[in-house]
């Protein structure tokens, strides 16, 4: 069944599509990043909504004690204050299903939750980066390496691992100096095990954002990020339409409060 929905010039009022239960609706202003996004033809796509407590039959069999009670104590935190867990519950059944250490497992993990690991709503990871840390499919020349941004293209099969990491990291390594690229890595394209509690290595990629540096010469910069944050998680605005589905179906009366870009500052060191 289809959601219900009434798209005006300043608003869209989104209704639960179970006809039984159509008394709880979702306001996106005008002055959302996701208003102008929403056309009649996604609205129709998104389906019925769900609760964020619902969302626990997304979770796997918890592999350890350990794990089971981390990840329980978080849902709880989150729930508490009526935050959706779809992205950590998305996220978690990725890093069960491709990492099969547990250290790599709970080190990933608490780095999501901690706010150090940008997550997606589908279970992805955003990174950044620098061009000659993202060596492109059979090329390793420094030149070629070193092109200009390819706007939402993915890069696999790499002669060898991409490095990325945290933003602070992307801005105090860099053998380029300018602009930042903020990437899409699927948990499953992780070098694991992990070498480096700081950056990662990658086996593909897809570019999501040329993320511009301000303030040459000096040692704080700041970069303009298009990340959110929901309670103790910092999870990057839907980045496909697949991805924005799966954000509206989680929207809680109340809470959907939509960030819209903002800056972080970093410091340069070394360019």
């Amino acid at each position: 069944m289809h959601t219900h929905y009434i798209k005006t010039d300043n608003f869209i009022t989104l209704f639960p599509g179970n006809d039984t239960n159509i008394d709880t609706s979702y306001v996106i202003p005008k002055s959302s990043y996701y208003f102008n996004l929403l056309t009649e033809e996604v609205l129709d796509q998104i389906g019925e909504f769900d609760t964020a407590a619902r969302f626990k039959r997304k979770i796997h069999e918890l592999e350890t004690e350990e794990e089971s009670k981390f990840i329980k104590a978080i849902v709880r935190q989150m729930e508490s204050v009526k935050l959706s867990g779809l992205p950590l519950f998305n996220f978690w059944n990725e890093l069960v299903e491709n990492v099969y250490s547990q250290k790599d497992r709970m080190s990933l993990l608490t780095k999501a939750v901690k706010g150090e690991l940008v997550i997606t709503w589908d279970g992805k990871i955003v990174l950044n980066s620098r061009a000659s840390y993202l060596p492109r499919e059979g090329y390793t020349t420094p030149e070629i390496m070193n092109q200009p941004y390819q706007p939402n293209t993915t890069f696999s099969d790499l002669s060898k691992p991409a490095i990325a990491g945290s933003i602070t990291w992307a801005a105090n390594h860099c053998p380029d100096a300018g602009n930042i690229y903020e990437v899409l890595v699927q948990v499953k394209d992780l070098v694991i095990p992990l070498k480096d509690s700081e950056r990662y290595e990658l086996t593909s990629f897809t570019y999501l954002d040329n993320l511009k540096v301000y303030g040459y010469g000096v040692n704080n910069v700041q970069v303009t990020t298009n990340n959110s944050s929901y309670g103790p998680l910092v999870i990057r605005k839907p980045q496909d339409k697949q991805a924005m589905f799966v954000y509206l179906q989680t929207l809680v009366p109340g809470t959907n409060s939509i960030n819209q870009p903002h800056q972080v500052p970093v410091k340069q060191t070394g360019c």
